[in-house]
Formats: structure tokens, C-alpha cells, sequence
């Protein structure tokens, strides 16, 4: 979040208006990302609590591999929408952009989601319908 946070404040000002417009396209991109992503924990963590004894790998696994790519997102928009200087010359931009690919690196990535496919697969009804 936070370094949605910094190219939210960066959005904000004026200057050059071609940049401005990449920048809020990055926003709205990442805002996209975090509200989905936020969605999927919170149906997750309401399936768990209404369902305490049943087998809960299928909504972990979409809630991690949710989390994790949305995490990936962001890094990729903010960092593209805010160049260098963000690097540069913002510490805990910076720093919070170094950290999250070790975060990132933690995932079983492909595992989880061959395992994901496994029990999607399995499943008897779609698990998909609106």
C-alpha cells in the first residue's frame, strides 16, 4: 500500500501533463488491483469463519496467489509511473520497493498454482458463476 500511497500524492500536483496522465492511468490500474485483491481476502476470510471445520487450501491459495500478484502490480506500476527518482531520492519508497520482492520470492508460485488447478478441476460445479 504504501507505495500506491506515494504515487497517489505524486498524482496530486501539477507539471508536465503527459506525465500526470501516465501517472493517474498507473493509479487507476493499482486501485484496480488493490480493491480485487481486497475483495478476495474478504470472501476469503468469511468463507473460514462459516466454514471452521472444513478444508479451506482452495481459498487460501486464491487469497496468497491473489495477494502476490496484485503485490507484483503494483510494484510494476508504481515504479514505472514514478522512474528513477523514486528510487533515488524517496527512502522509504525505496526501501519498501527493495523488501516486497522478498515477500514476493517467498511464494511457491507455480506449485500453488497447479495445486489450485488440481482442485479446481476436481470440482464438481463451476466454481466461477457470478
Amino acid at each position: 500500500r504504501a507505495l500506491a500511497e506515494t504515487l497517489r500524492e505524486s498524482s496530486r500536483g501539477g507539471g508536465d501533463p503527459q506525465r500526470g496522465a501516465f501517472r493517474l492511468a498507473a493509479l487507476g490500474k493499482i486501485d484496480l488491483h488493490l480493491h480485487a485483491t481486497a475483495s478476495v481476502l474478504r470472501e476469503a476470510a468469511h468463507w473460514i469463519d462459516a466454514h471452521p471445520r472444513e478444508d479451506a487450501s482452495r481459498v487460501a491459495l486464491r487469497a496468497r496467489l491473489a495477494a502476490e500478484g496484485c503485490a507484483r502490480q503494483v510494484l510494476d506500476e508504481a515504479g514505472r509511473a514514478l522512474g528513477a527518482v523514486a528510487f533515488c531520492r524517496d527512502a522509504r519508497f525505496a526501501r519498501t520497493a527493495a523488501d516486497l520482492p522478498v515477500f514476493i520470492r517467498q511464494s511457491h508460485a507455480e506449485r500453488d498454482f497447479a495445486s489450485l488447478g488440481t482442485q479446481v478441476a476436481a470440482m464438481a460445479q463451476t466454481p466461477w458463476a457470478l
